[in-house]
């Protein structure tokens, strides 16, 4: 049996417990990332027995000494949270490579931007998949979406390229790199500027709320009202907890999202309910009395009579 022979056979044998890897990696990445509030999409894959038999033969090695048999990728609008995902993955797992792109590259050079990492995961995660699977490693990458679209595109056009490409079909994939950075910093610039925009913060609570809200009850609400109190009450997260906003009210709804179709269906045309219970700030206030109801009691007795909230926490159960 041939050398490469060997290795089809042993990475055939070794595909599926590299599968049972990178969807562990998978779940756990994507579960750090929506508790951040990171806008990431995370994908996994394992190479193909072709892609694997094409690289030994282009540089012969040992089957494990190839980095990416097994790959996780995470793609992220923003520049900045690039780094935030950075942090996640030195976190959560035992990375035992790391590469910046960049850095790599001079001033005066154009090319891939992301960053690898070759991990492997920590004994407590490792208990979770098939022991075969466990001392296995594979690579993370992380990228934002226009070098993302950058990569997969001169990956097709030069790598599979028989021959040498012209230098003029070169120069245009460089050209659209050039372009591609632009679209980041311009993209990353402009949600800066945009976060600083007077109340940016609290719109992008209120289409969170809106979400969940619409799935519960088809009411219309004041939508100045809305504004009024999230305005006035989104100090009571702090700064991780806002980043996490949207997955922090998609766990208090699934949790409790008999229990609030019940109220919905219990006070839907009873106009003697709560007011406030036809509103989506509603989600949040409830969700927040749970954490710290004292708080919530000491930041609305500064911006509107306390029996309106009294009223929802007796509706919802609490005392206050």
């Amino acid at each position: 049996m041939t050398t490469l022979e060997s290795a089809r056979e042993a990475y055939i044998t070794l595909r599926p417990r590299y599968g049972e890897l990178v969807a562990e990696v998978q779940a756990i990445l994507q579960a750090a990332v929506r508790r951040e509030g990171i806008d990431a999409t995370i994908t996994a894959r394992t190479k193909d027995v072709s892609q694997v038999l094409k690289k030994l033969m282009k540089k012969p090695r040992p089957l494990e000494a190839i980095p990416d048999l097994a790959g996780v990728r995470a793609c992220v609008l923003l520049p900045g949270d690039a780094g935030r995902i950075r942090e996640c993955i030195e976190r959560l797992f035992v990375v035992d490579k790391f590469e910046d792109k960049r850095v790599e590259l001079s001033p005066s050079e154009l090319g891939y931007y992301g960053l690898h990492f070759d991990v492997r995961l920590k004994d407590d995660d490792a208990a979770r998949i098939p022991e075969k699977a466990r001392p296995l490693h594979c690579e993370i990458q992380v990228q934002t979406r226009a070098h993302n679209l950058w990569a997969d595109f001169s990956h097709d056009v030069t790598y599979k390229s028989p021959t040498e490409l012209p230098a003029e079909v070169i120069r245009r994939v460089y050209r659209l790199v050039a372009l591609l950075d632009l679209v980041d910093s311009e993209i990353q610039a402009s949600r800066d500027a945009a976060v600083k925009t007077g109340g940016f913060e609290e719109g992008s609570m209120l289409v969170t709320l809106d979400r969940y809200y619409f799935e519960l009850t088809g009411r219309a609400y004041d939508s100045e009202l809305s504004f009024y109190i999230v305005h006035n009450l989104k100090d009571l997260y702090d700064e991780v907890e806002r980043r996490g906003f949207d997955a922090r009210i998609h766990d208090f709804v699934e949790s409790h999202r008999e229990r609030l179709a019940q109220r919905y269906a219990d006070y839907g045309d009873d106009d003697r309910a709560n007011p406030l219970l036809f509103q989506p700030e509603a989600l949040m206030i409830i969700e927040r009395l749970q954490a710290n109801s004292f708080a919530v009691k000491e930041a609305w007795e500064r911006i509107l009579p306390l029996d309106l909230l009294e009223s929802l926490a007796d509706l919802w159960g609490m005392t206050v």
